[in-house]
């Protein structure tokens, strides 16, 4: 099969990052659950290598269109 034809099939994303910043910003269930409402599906969490005390929420979910 080529990759052309591969593609065509392939689901195509779009992503959002949301960042708990410690004291400036912590993320909280609820704005994890209205991210879920909206269909965004958690995906990963990292701290962040290059902030202090920073996490990372990744999040995917079916592009449309």
């Amino acid at each position: 099969m080529s990759e052309e034809k591969a593609q065509k099939g392939a689901p195509k994303w779009e992503y959002n990052l949301l960042q708990d910043r410690g004291r400036m910003h912590r993320v909280t269930l609820d704005e994890l659950n209205k991210l879920g409402e909206q269909g965004w599906e958690l995906v990963a969490v990292q701290p962040d290598p290059a902030v202090t005390g920073q996490v990372n929420f990744y999040f995917r979910r079916p592009k449309v269109g």
